[in-house]
């Protein structure tokens, strides 16, 4: 058993925290001991000894750097430069962790063959001790095994969005969406609150729910994310997993998604497409979907990838 502790805003108090709650369900699931902490928190009587720690750049600011610790620190390098380990701690267990998005944008990539593929597009480049890893679904393996698939309603007209509208694109596709007689209602987003549901921070049975009965699921990008060609967003993961067929305006992200999603750069394509796809979606295509993510995109798989590297 290991110990893991989570540092970093708690749950609904800014969007990283979502990401650490996928992180902390999975850890404990695995059977690890794992606690939260953050900023402030008096941890004056906290034994800390032999941790590993994961956290995200910008809120790190009153965690214990120890000797006898381990550190996946999200972005605490990042840019151009991330592989060359120019800015994090002198400590010889001090990791970074990035998203994929990162390296096929910004970053400059390795040679390949300092790369070692811990798993399909999960890498961990030794030199620098960097993890590159994608988000996941915030459900556990079993979690997904035992949610039916949610096939195609013709009756419905509200199309729930769990996350933030902001953007160019998405505001043109509610648009679509309108002109079809579907009504998108906004779920969450940034803020931390739910706009749907009284202000109340949002809850993740809520939002499996709200996806499973919506006409139809999708994630839409914007140019930040578009123009480097590839972001794999946690909402595809988490919808599909949800037992919801799903659709993206960035057909790049098919060398993942496969024939498990629906894709067309197109917003008016992509509408038509979709509908289309999710009429025609069967219980064991939408289940196969749902087993590429259980089997390779959960959180269960990342913290498994940070402990090989530890190996």
């Amino acid at each position: 058993m290991k110990k893991f502790v989570i540092w970093g805003p708690k749950l609904h108090q800014d969007t990283f925290s979502y990401v650490h709650f996928g992180f902390y369900r999975s850890i404990e699931s695995l059977g690890h001991q794992v606690s939260w902490y953050t900023d402030g928190d008096d941890i004056s009587s906290v034994d800390f000894s032999d941790s590993i720690f994961i956290g995200e750049h910008q809120n790190i600011k009153d965690m214990p750097v120890l000797d006898d610790c381990t550190y996946f620190i999200h972005n605490i390098d990042c840019g151009p430069n991330v592989f060359k380990n120019v800015t994090r701690p002198n400590h010889p267990r001090y990791y970074n962790y990035i998203h994929f998005f990162d390296s096929f944008g910004e970053c400059i990539w390795p040679d390949r063959s300092e790369l070692t593929e811990l798993e399909p597009n999960t890498f961990y480049h030794e030199k620098s001790k960097t993890v590159v890893i994608m988000w996941a679904t915030d459900l556990l393996p079993e979690e997904i095994d035992q949610c039916e698939p949610a096939l195609h309603e013709e009756s419905i007209d509200n199309i729930y969005f769990v996350g933030t509208i902001q953007g160019n694109n998405i505001l043109e596709f509610q648009k679509i969406c309108n002109r079809h007689g579907k009504t998108i209602l906004n779920v969450g987003g940034y803020t931390g609150k739910n706009s749907l549901y009284t202000g109340a921070p949002p809850d993740i049975n809520s939002n499996i729910n709200c996806i499973r009965n919506s006409y139809i699921s999708f994630d839409i990008r914007e140019e930040g994310h578009l123009k480097f060609g590839r972001y794999y967003p946690c909402r595809i993961f988490k919808n599909i997993s949800y037992g919801k067929w799903t659709g993206s305006n960035n057909p790049l992200l098919a060398d993942i998604f496969g024939e498990h999603f629906t894709c067309d750069d197109n917003l008016e394509n992509l509408y038509d497409k979709l509908v289309s796809d999710s009429r025609q979606c069967t219980e064991e295509k939408m289940r196969s979907a749902m087993n590429f993510i259980r089997d390779h995109h959960t959180y269960v798989n990342r913290v498994k990838n940070f402990l090989e590297v530890l190996k």
